[in-house]
């Protein structure tokens, strides 16, 4: 008789450890899970409140409790699992105190002995935080008195364990731009910090970033609305929205300015930012030029650099002769997949570039004989010392003027030493220049008929990129020439 009272109890221990293991929880349903601890000033988020280890469920009640309810605003709800005819909800936030609180009742309708639904959604909650709200406060999520109807014998009510789930806002901050470290000096380190964000919030959204409404490069402190990485805020220095080379720009232009009352010594950081100090290089590599135009002085620049050469390895790139300062900027990254890289150039000494010329040197070791990576830029881009970004020109490439081109066995073209040898397949007249990289014009020649040979003596010409362009009324030709 004894054992078969201690079984008894057992199972009965082991029935009352199942009712307690029932728990209820909020499970955010506007983001995943890494978004799911934090909440947005002028953004909506909502909640299913469901249950756990709560098989065939037929009802639940409970008080959703909630602080900061004044800036965290409830907004609305629809009905879980059980419907929207067996669901109440009533709300009875106090916004004088900023204490929130709703009550929500919930039932299948089924008899007690039904099978009910295992693990039901009782209800979704909407909630909008207010532009007031202040930045890194929380609003904290209790449940009291929180039960359910569970289906064992003919029917249980059970106490349901919860955990308060705090919720951190972002809200709007103060951001000085080029203090991308928020400590107060624009130095080395900003640069560091924005090295490390760049391209992280792009089409893959690892984090949503936001604009400045008005942003600028001017030092001062703007409103920013917190991104979902609040370190990541402070590295938009032009305010666009996201974090790319263009906000390097920014340290150079702001470079050791400080926030009032704040001062730090400068240190050094991982990009390069040294006084003529470049990496070292195999002896067998090469550098080819890397050129911009303007007539507008600029205090640093961007682009994204391509090149056309794949018998050849990418070492690096290292920065130029235009900027005459002794403590020079500069961020590379580079992409041996896509034969591109990312570049920012600057002058932290504030000495300004004053006319176009070679920004920065790509640095190659050619796998044979004459294999040259010529770079192309994109959407170059300068900005000036009271921090307006204009676009640049870019020298790097030159196109024919005339869509309709020459093909290849109608222009023979040769050349042994420094002499090119020019024969045309086709009857007409032609111009041919010789061009640099510049763009100026180095020799002009024309071809009339029923002259179809021509000889051009370069032998004056210094080591380096050119190009023959070979133009007719009705066709073009164009040759890039490279002297070693």
């Amino acid at each position: 008789m004894k054992r078969i009272i201690i079984i008894v109890l057992l199972l009965a221990t082991i029935s009352c450890g199942k009712l307690l293991a029932q728990s209820i929880q909020l499970v955010r349903s506007d983001v995943d899970s890494t978004r799911a601890h934090f909440i947005t000033a002028t953004f909506r988020f909502g909640v299913d409140v469901k249950l756990t280890d709560s098989p065939g469920c037929t009802g639940a009640a409970f008080e959703l409790r909630y602080t900061n309810a004044s800036v965290v605003r409830f907004s609305g709800w629809s009905a879980g699992s059980f419907g929207s005819r067996g669901t109440i909800q009533v709300d009875q936030t106090n916004l004088s105190t900023g204490a929130g609180k709703i009550s929500v009742g919930s039932l299948s309708g089924d008899p007690a002995f039904a099978r009910g639904i295992d693990n039901p959604i009782i209800v979704h909650l909407d909630f909008v935080v207010t532009p007031d709200a202040v930045h890194n406060q929380s609003s904290i999520f209790t449940f009291v008195n929180a039960q359910a109807i569970i289906n064992k014998d003919s029917g249980s009510i059970v106490q349901l364990t919860s955990n308060a789930t705090p919720l951190a806002i972002r809200s709007f901050i103060k951001v000085w731009p080029g203090d991308a470290d928020n400590n107060g000096i624009v130095d080395t380190r900003d640069a560091s910090q924005i090295g490390r964000f760049i391209g992280n919030n792009d089409s893959t959204t690892k984090f949503r970033g936001f604009k400045r409404q008005p942003g600028s490069t001017y030092w001062s402190p703007q409103t920013a609305l917190a991104w979902d990485s609040s370190q990541a805020t402070y590295t938009d220095c032009d305010g666009n929205g996201d974090v790319t080379i263009t906000d390097l720009m920014v340290v150079p232009v702001n470079f050791g300015k400080t926030v009032s009352g704040t001062k730090e010594a400068v240190i050094q950081s991982s990009i390069t930012i040294s006084e003529n100090n470049s990496p070292t290089y195999p002896p067998n590599s090469e550098r080819v030029p890397i050129f911009v135009s303007t007539d507008r002085p600029f205090l640093a620049a961007c682009a994204t650099v391509q090149w056309d050469e794949t018998d050849a390895d990418i070492l690096g790139i290292e920065s130029g002769e235009l900027f005459c300062g002794k403590n020079i900027m500069l961020y590379s990254n580079l992409s041996t997949k896509n034969n591109s890289a990312q570049l920012a150039i600057g002058d932290l000494d504030g000495c300004q570039a004053q006319k176009g010329g070679i920004l920065a040197y790509l640095i190659f070791v050619p796998r044979r004989p004459g294999a040259i990576p010529y770079p192309m830029l994109q959407t170059p881009t300068g900005i000036t010392a009271s921090g307006l970004f204009f676009s640049l020109q870019s020298v790097s490439k030159i196109q024919c003027d005339n869509s309709d081109n020459y093909n290849e066995q109608e222009v023979i073209f040769i050349r042994k030493d420094k002499i090119l040898s020019l024969s045309l397949r086709k009857s007409e007249d032609v111009t041919i220049e010789i061009t640099s990289v510049l763009g100026q014009v180095l020799i002009q020649r024309n071809l009339f008929l029923p002259e179809t040979t021509l000889e051009i003596d370069i032998s004056t010409f210094p080591k380096g990129v050119y190009f023959a362009t070979i133009k007719s009324a009705y066709n073009s030709y164009l040759k890039k020439i490279i002297l070693p």
